[in-house]
């Protein structure tokens, strides 16, 4: 792994933490006694990557995620040299793994795969513990 790889992968673990954070306390209210599952997906445009075309196409992602069961909330976020975030919550691990799986086999969701930095990719599930 290159010294940028080290340093991209430890920012984004900094930055996703203190999303992490932010993020439970909203979801918090909304489920209040039930556990949830978190989606985390940090990722890195292609070198010569199109931001506003990752954008664009997040509109159809966002579209076709928040359609699945168990679908919560969605935030996502960009960083200067071509990051890209986005933190998803759901009702159950069971709901993320399913929408994981129909964005894999979706036209937006290649879309997206195609315009990332591969080696990049950071994808995560985890559960709310109350």
């Amino acid at each position: 792994m290159t010294t940028f790889h080290r340093l991209f992968r430890s920012t984004i673990h900094h930055v996703l933490a203190a999303s992490l954070v932010l993020s439970l306390g909203a979801v918090q209210a909304k489920a209040e006694d039930q556990r949830v599952a978190l989606e985390v997906v940090a990722v890195k445009l292609t070198a010569g990557g199109d931001m506003d075309a990752l954008r664009k196409n997040d509109k159809a992602v966002a579209e076709l995620i928040s359609g699945q069961p168990g679908f919560i909330s969605r935030e996502t976020g960009s960083g200067p040299d071509g990051e890209w975030f986005a933190i998803v919550h759901w009702a159950s691990l069971k709901d993320a793994e399913n929408a994981a799986g129909v964005f894999m086999q979706s036209e937006p969701g290649k879309m997206a795969m195609s315009m990332v930095d591969q080696n990049s990719i950071f994808f995560k599930h985890y559960v709310t513990e109350h």
